[in-house]
């Protein structure tokens, strides 16, 4: 019977410079028997929507390759830009096959606007030094400082 190739979170949208994780792990055989069942093969591809790219980025480490359910991709050598990517379980007697796809747009990171407040002139170096700042973005900003 048929199995089910299913990649969960959907079509979405995500900010290059992130990491991108595609899950096949709810995958599934309705007729498994698991003591018994031979398990999935797993198998990635990734297309781009805007027929102008030849590939989606360049594959160094072989990251496509990939024959796990969970596939965890860093956006940094991305284009900006819509790409598909193919999910395809294979599994024995047959082999039985299924295919699920999502389209995930990649888009620049936004870059929040930080203002440092303005301080006193002169600061007593006996006392401890204040610096304040304000932020304005979407999502979660975390601040970090060094002196």
């Amino acid at each position: 019977n048929k199995i089910k190739a299913v990649l969960v979170g959907g079509d979405r949208k995500v900010s290059i410079g992130t990491n991108l994780t595609l899950d096949g792990s709810s995958s599934h055989d309705p007729d498994a028997n698991d003591e018994l069942d031979s398990p999935f093969i797993y198998s990635w591809a990734c297309e781009p929507k805007d027929k102008a790219q030849i590939y989606c980025f360049s594959d160094d480490q072989g990251l496509l390759a990939s024959s796990q359910p969970i596939l965890t991709i860093p956006t940094a050598g991305f284009k900006p830009g819509k790409y598909k990517f193919t999910l395809r379980v294979d599994k024995e007697p047959g082999p039985r096959t299924d295919t699920d796809s999502v389209t995930i747009a990649l888009t620049e990171a936004e870059v929040p606007n930080v203002w440092i407040l303005p301080g006193p002139d002169r600061y007593d170096p006996s006392q401890r030094l204040k610096i304040q700042s304000r932020a304005k973005g979407k999502g979660k900003i975390d601040y970090v400082w060094a002196i």
